[in-house]
């Protein structure tokens, strides 16, 4: 990722630190504020702190706010603080609570209108799994019973086994300007979490373990547990927008499975095996619920790397087994962003790769040194709109031919429309054993493309292999 392309992606973030509240305009609009060395608290890094600073939580009544102010050292604590009533916990200066209990978190919020502002919250490490280990974890009692109107702002939130932030039955939430490093597992997770935003958050190294299979995730949103959609919901009507997730390694920087009306807009994603992930979810060990109304905008992807061992850049996957038919399609639109560098030189992948899916509209993306496609429809994509992209330098070091975009495998039906395919001068792709082959490729049976107004520098414009498919030429080369 380049100066330019954080600097332009980066607005939202600035943007977003310039319109948050400060301490002082929080502190003179509270009621009572409650200072936690007034019951106890030392914050000397030596006495365990977390009686004293229960009890300030406690005595706290509604709509107060809880003040933690910065020492020289830290506050210790043992057990993780609940949160029980409606009330702010403010730190103006980045006060430190460092949890020294293994397998432990630092905040619990169990009530409604709970606001965490300005704290770090650090862990006992992060390079093991541990789900329990957990900087800010808010669960509400059921998907009928929600937490409601939770603020996670400006803290800093480190070296956690599981989650930085956890969200799990929340409605109505904003996770908004914090730093979250060396997390195991997820940096911030939602499952049936609804109507909410997570914006202008730095998230960086999320490394997974064994125990996870190495899956991690930088930011998602899915579904608590694997029971009918009324005990556990779809994730609906979050806004995932202005963040920089950074070293999801093994997995995913943002996610959604089967989440509905997820907006994914003007993210850095980079350093990530898999960039941005639409997919779906099972319901009893079966693939069922797919994403949709999703829409992927705006983003910048960089696996930051150049050797073809990177995997999508950005996926959108219905819900469908392997040879059946589709139980439900994802819907949505990927429009506007940059992927460089994502699509596994080995696979039928490609930078941008969907399945199942309906009516998906795919525009105006760029997609630098993909591999070997740029955009891949696998199989089952009803009605795509592939247009006005452009696909630079696309290529292989393995068996298959390199292209621009592919109709890789049964029943696709795309209208290919008004894209570029181009080839850079002194590219050093263009000494890979496939470099960029042919413009669009049919190669999937009973798959039908509409073809036509694309400008071409590829060698071949449209390559058909499979007998059945039905492809409407057009293609013009300028």
């Amino acid at each position: 990722m380049n100066r330019r392309d954080f600097c332009r992606h980066g607005l939202a973030l600035g943007a977003l630190l310039a319109a948050s509240p400060t301490a002082a305009q929080l502190l003179s609009g509270a009621g009572a504020v409650l200072d936690v060395r007034s019951f106890g608290a030392l914050g000397d890094g030596l006495r365990d702190d977390t009686a004293a600073l229960q009890r300030a939580l406690d005595a706290a009544p509604e709509g107060a706010t809880v003040l933690v102010p910065r020492t020289r050292a830290f506050y210790r604590i043992s057990a993780p603080l609940v949160v029980r009533q409606g009330i702010t916990v403010l730190s103006a200066d980045g006060a430190e609570l460092r949890q020294t209990t293994p397998g432990a978190g630092a905040v619990q919020v169990e009530a409604a209108g709970v606001e965490i502002r300005g704290l770090t919250l650090t862990g006992t490490q992060f390079v093991r799994t541990v789900y329990t280990e957990c900087g800010v974890r808010a669960t509400g009692p059921s998907a009928r019973r929600p937490i409601r109107g939770l603020t996670v702002a400006g803290c800093r939130i480190q070296a956690w086994g599981g989650y930085g932030v956890l969200l799990r039955y929340v409605d109505g939430f904003r996770v908004e300007g914090c730093g979250i490093e060396r997390v195991n597992y997820g940096g911030v997770l939602g499952f049936s979490a609804r109507n909410g935003t997570v914006a202008g958050n730095r998230v960086e190294t999320v490394p997974g373990s064994p125990l996870t299979s190495g899956n991690a995730y930088g930011i998602g949103m899915t579904r608590a547990g694997g029971g009918d959609l009324e005990r556990d919901p779809r994730s609906a009507n979050v806004s995932i927008t202005g963040n920089v997730v950074r070293g999801v390694a093994g997995w995913e920087g943002i996610d959604t499975h089967g989440g509905q009306g997820i907006s994914i807009t003007r993210n850095v994603v980079t350093g990530c095996r898999v960039g941005i992930m639409c997919t779906s979810v099972p319901v009893g060990g079966r693939e069922v619920l797919a994403p949709l109304d999703c829409v992927v905008q705006g983003n910048v992807v960089d696996s930051g790397r150049r050797d073809g061992r990177a995997w999508t850049g950005i996926g959108f996957i219905g819900a469908a087994p392997p040879s059946g038919p589709v139980q439900e399609a994802a819907t949505g639109a990927i429009t506007g962003n940059l992927v460089r560098g994502h699509g596994p030189a080995d696979t039928v992948s490609g930078a941008i790769l969907c399945r199942s899916t309906r009516g998906l509209l795919i525009r105006g993306n760029t997609l630098e040194e993909p591999s070997p496609f740029g955009i891949c429809l696998w199989y089952q994509n009803e009605d795509a709109r592939v247009l006005e992209n452009t696909i630079v330098d696309a290529w292989t070091d393995a068996g298959s031919a390199a292209g621009g975009i592919v109709l890789r495998d049964r029943h696709n039906v795309a209208l290919v429309e008004g894209n570029a395919f181009l080839r850079t001068p002194r590219s050093p792709r263009a000494h890979s054993p496939h470099y960029f082959e042919s413009a669009v490729q049919v190669s999937g049976p009973e798959s039908s493309a509409t073809v036509r107004g694309n400008r071409n520098e590829a060698p071949t414009e449209l390559r058909s292999t499979v007998p059945g498919s039905n492809v409407r030429r057009g293609i013009s080369s300028r």
